[in-house]
């Protein structure tokens, strides 16, 4: 018997899907049920925000990798292929795998108007069941850390009662659907709390964290926040967590009168001491109800986290000659792009230079902002479009970036871009390829086949 490919599979998934995308829980929740509701069996932590998310998972997956629990994480978007979604103890799931699930979930949906995330949420979460994360199962205890797609409240993943829900920093994006303040989506997010459900979330302006307190009282969550429940403090001399000690640098995680030293995170950036510090304090109200983790396994976590395309730097081979490096990053919205800007302002980075950008935006994100923070950082600018119709044409780029005082150049494609980039910054600089994960998805591919990096 012929079987459809995972191919046909995702078109199929495609083309049934809802568009525009439709918030809601009502098709998920008839979905799942059946299923035989697989999320039910599952021990989840859940994750929304607007930057941060996939930081502070990868965070929290080392930690409990180390400490022995098979660990299932769900995220979105992806950067090279639809399998790095859904993962098992850091593996992509493989095709067959995913092949086999997405029939199972496409035949029981049998055609109703759903999303693609809802299907691919779906499952993930069935896949997860499969794979023995789920409660009462024989060896090791399984936990699953679920992201949200879009917002929280009618986000798909939303089904779920967790262990624990953690918000990241909040920042405007996504106004379609969720808001054009601050405040309304900091409500959308905050609709993960669930009845005595610790959460853990990140500082912000008071409007933001006063909301934050005021649903959680409602609801019945205890709320821990970063700045009052919990805090970062960097060594005294000058606030640079660097400086610490010469071999050894330290930061300390502060809560309840106690002080904890962690060695500096695996990611890079100051901002990731923060992302470090939600995952910790996550990781703490886990401890609280049962869980084993021991403290070694936190400060492991943290120091050996990765996160592919953020701040991730590729040093390419020397072929022809030295070659700049080139500096991934998935800032694509203003509060990403500060978090970027603070980088490269970093003395070490600095000094390197000159740095050069290669740019692309969607059509519905705050580029102007995205730019007049970025361009302080920059001598000169490479433009392509990504992203289909909802991306900027590289002309368009360009343009906001002249606007801005910056020479750029539009190019047709990201290796086109990429080849020019290159070829104008010296082997002193570096190419900081940034503004869409589209982008940086598609440069990253380029970069792995040139450099051999896994």
């Amino acid at each position: 018997m012929n079987h459809p490919s995972l191919a046909d599979l995702l078109d199929q998934a495609h083309r049934q899907s809802l568009q525009p995308i439709q918030l809601g829980l009502d098709r998920v929740v008839h979905l799942l049920a059946d299923l035989d509701n697989p999320h039910h069996t599952l021990d989840v932590v859940h994750v929304a925000g607007t930057n941060g998310k996939g930081s502070v998972l990868a965070f929290l997956e080392a930690i409990l990798r180390h400490a022995g629990y098979a660990v299932g994480l769900y995220t979105s978007p992806h950067l090279h292929c639809v399998n790095e979604r859904i993962r098992v103890d850091g593996q992509a799931i493989a095709d067959e795998p995913l092949r086999r699930v997405l029939a199972r979930v496409l035949a029981v949906n049998a055609g109703r108007s759903v999303t693609f995330f809802e299907l691919l949420t779906a499952a993930a979460l069935c896949h997860f069941q499969e794979r023995g994360l789920g409660r009462g199962r024989a060896g090791r205890r399984g936990i699953v850390l679920l992201e949200t797609g879009l917002g929280g409240r009618l986000d798909a993943t939303n089904v779920v009662v967790p262990q624990l829900s953690i918000i990241t920093a909040i920042d405007i994006d996504h106004t379609d659907y969720l808001g054009a303040t601050l405040t309304a989506i900091a409500a959308e997010k905050a609709g993960i709390f669930k009845p005595a459900v610790p959460a853990v979330a990140a500082s912000g302006p008071p409007e933001v964290e006063s909301l934050l307190a005021r649903q959680a009282d409602q609801v019945g969550t205890p709320l821990h926040l970063l700045g009052r429940d919990f805090t970062v403090r960097l060594p005294a001399a000058h606030g640079d967590a660097s400086v610490s000690t010469p071999h050894h640098p330290t930061w300390w995680f502060e809560e309840g009168g106690e002080s904890h030293p962690f060695p500096m995170p695996g990611l890079l950036g100051r901002h990731q001491l923060h992302n470090a510090a939600l995952a910790i304090a996550g990781i703490r109200r886990l401890q609280a109800v049962g869980w084993s983790i021991p403290a070694e396994s936190l400060r492991v976590g943290v120091r050996e986290a990765r996160w592919p395309g953020r701040l991730e730097r590729f040093v390419l081979p020397a072929s022809g000659g030295p070659r700049p490096t080139v500096l991934l990053d998935g800032a694509h919205n203003p509060a990403g792009c500060l978090a970027l800007a603070h980088f490269l302002g970093e003395p070490d980075n600095r000094a390197i230079c000159p740095t050069v950008f290669l740019f692309s935006a969607m059509q519905d994100k705050d580029v102007a902002t995205m730019i007049r923070l970025l361009a302080p950082h920059g001598e000169r600018v490479w433009t392509t479009q990504v992203g289909g119709e909802r991306g900027l044409s590289a002309e368009a780029l360009a343009t906001l970036w002249r606007a801005a005082g910056r020479p750029a150049e539009g190019c047709a494609t990201p290796a086109e871009a990429l080849s020019a980039a290159c070829m104008a910054c010296p082997p002193t600089g570096q190419v900081v390829v940034c503004g869409s994960l589209y982008l940086v998805g598609a440069i990253r591919t380029l970069l792995v086949a040139q450099s051999g990096a896994e």
